[in-house]
């Protein structure tokens, strides 16, 4: 059993957080996405809610996780999409 718990921590992981939407009434809140995959396997999206308490300091909880990137459903009278150059 420890060596399967070994092979998942060291062969899954979050790739690099992209910020993906922001709140209408407060920039200071976003949601962060992360792709959570493990190797040779599809990856699910993971949604965090990022509150940004200063420059350097920010709080991620844990928003939506969604199978399948077709499927993303995210009440747009709350939040916008940033836009990606």
């Amino acid at each position: 059993m420890t060596i399967f718990s070994m092979l998942g921590y060291v062969m899954c992981g979050y790739s690099q957080k992209k910020y993906e939407y922001v709140n209408k009434q407060n920039d200071n809140i976003k949601l962060v996405g992360r792709d959570y995959s493990c190797y040779g396997t599809t990856g699910d999206l993971v949604l965090y809610k990022e509150f940004s308490i200063s420059r350097n300091i920010k709080v991620e909880i844990p928003y939506k996780t969604f199978v399948e990137y077709i499927n993303i459903d995210i009440d747009s009278t709350i939040w916008k999409p940033i836009k990606h150059y």
